[in-house]
């Protein structure tokens, strides 16, 4: 599969994955890991063509980017699982003290872009895409006001 597919199927999934529970995110997130130390020597291997195509094309200092090694892909890995546990509990909390005073459907879309969120996380730490999540925060403070203005047009408030 080449990169364009994996990426092509990536971001098919992403609406799935947007739409999946906290528990199930965090299962996507922790198979990525586990993946990632599964299929190391394979990755070693993809990587080593890819230095090979690259030599005299790009600078030293892209391929030292380029380079992976077991220590590299066991660091990506390894920095998965805490993150998820940092911004999940954060997001968790944050939600719990909100919980009384927003409805179940505004809670449902924060729990959704939160999730969303997550996902990203992860995929910067594999640094698959780099994705500027700070540009995406102000999301969580959008839905808040669009759940808002949908449910006073629905003349539930």
């Amino acid at each position: 599969m080449t990169t364009l597919e994996l990426l092509q199927k990536t971001r098919a999934a992403m609406g799935s994955i947007a739409a999946a529970g906290a528990e199930k995110k965090n299962a996507l997130l922790l198979a990525m890991a586990d993946s990632l130390e599964a299929h190391c020597a394979e990755i070693l291997a993809a990587n080593a063509e890819d230095m090979a195509a690259a030599r005299g094309r790009i600078t030293d200092v892209m391929l030292d980017r380029l380079k992976l090694d077991e220590n590299r892909i066991a660091g990506m890995a390894n920095g998965i699982p805490i993150p998820v546990l940092i911004y999940q509990g954060a997001l968790t909390l944050l939600a719990g003290s909100l919980q009384s005073w927003l409805d179940p459907a505004t809670m449902t879309e924060l729990t959704a872009v939160g999730g969303t969120l997550i996902i990203g996380i992860g995929l910067n730490m594999l640094e698959i895409p780099r994705i500027s999540l700070s540009n995406m925060l102000p999301a969580l403070l959008a839905v808040v006001g669009l759940c808002a203005l949908t449910a006073s047009f629905a003349g539930t408030i």
